[in-house]
């Protein structure tokens, strides 16, 4: 995690997973007031069980938060922590945040209800829902008990306020030591340009996936809090996240000249190699033509 482009490579990684999840692997279909729903892609037909279908979601949203945060230390390393103390303290950081993040929600599948029992007591609780369920596509109930389910949304909070303290904590200690920077006069002027122009591309870069990420997800919570049901919204918010990933890699190719150049490297070299293979046909054919009009 040292290098820019890998931390990068981190954050696409997970959100393309997330996005074949959302829109392919699994594509659910929540029901909001009774904390359920059911999956409608292909890994049902492949007998992947709903247990771990939902672990795989909810994990990758979490992996998704970890390595944004991982782009913010990153940064702040290289910069100003690379020989301090925290070039130790950065690997229990990471192994704290990455375990956390695979086992986040291993108490709510291990609690997952039998379903017989869930489907009859959610059904009473919320009859207007009865006709979602089909043989074919029976709905999947994670957690019917109140008790059980404001636990799992006091660690829902817990979890976003903790990502969002552990990112502003590096932004601001970012800030702080460019600022520190610009007084005493420790950096150039065009280093810190760059890394000002670094960082606001990298907010546009999290700012816009986040926003369609997020909003759909609030707009799923306020349903959920007000026992209302709207597959249209659950659609379309779906939808929504399902393309946060490609926004994302659309906004870093646009704004990083570096990462756009690194992905022509890797993906591009047929391409380079046959210009190589134009370009030295030309010059063969110039050469040519300027001898034999000698």
């Amino acid at each position: 995690m040292k290098h820019v482009k890998w931390v990068m490579f981190n954050l696409h990684f997970w959100n393309c997973w997330l996005d074949l999840t959302l829109s392919t692997l699994s594509q659910p279909f929540i029901i909001p007031p009774v904390f359920g729903g059911f999956f409608l892609g292909m890994l049902g037909p492949l007998g992947i069980n709903m247990k771990l279908q939902v672990y795989m979601m909810v994990t990758q949203i979490m992996m998704v938060a970890v390595a944004t945060i991982a782009i913010f230390e990153n940064r702040f390393f290289l910069l100003f922590a690379e020989n301090t103390f925290w070039r130790h303290g950065r690997k229990l950081f990471y192994v704290i945040n990455y375990s956390l993040a695979l086992s986040y929600f291993l108490p709510t599948v291990l609690q997952i209800p039998d379903q017989e029992l869930a489907r009859k007591e959610i059904f009473k609780m919320y009859p207007s829902i009865i006709h979602f369920d089909r043989p074919s596509r029976t709905i999947y109930v994670v957690a019917y008990d109140m008790e059980i389910r404001e636990w799992i949304g006091y660690r829902q909070l817990i979890s976003l306020c903790t990502v969002i303290v552990q990112g502003a904590t590096f932004l601001i200690l970012l800030h702080f030591n460019i600022w520190k920077s610009t007084k005493n006069m420790t950096m150039s002027e065009t280093t810190l340009r760059l890394q000002k122009v670094f960082l606001r591309a990298v907010y546009l870069q999290i700012a816009i996936p986040a926003t369609v990420m997020i909003i759909p997800q609030i707009i799923m919570e306020i349903l959920g809090y007000l026992y209302l049901m709207s597959p249209e919204m659950n659609s379309i918010a779906y939808m929504l996240m399902s393309v946060h990933g490609a926004s994302a890699t659309l906004v870093m190719l646009y704004f990083h000249a570096p990462y756009r150049e690194f992905c022509q490297k890797v993906f591009c070299k047929k391409v380079r190699v046959l210009n190589g293979i134009e370009s030295s046909q030309y010059v063969e054919t110039t050469a040519s033509n300027v001898v034999l009009a000698g």
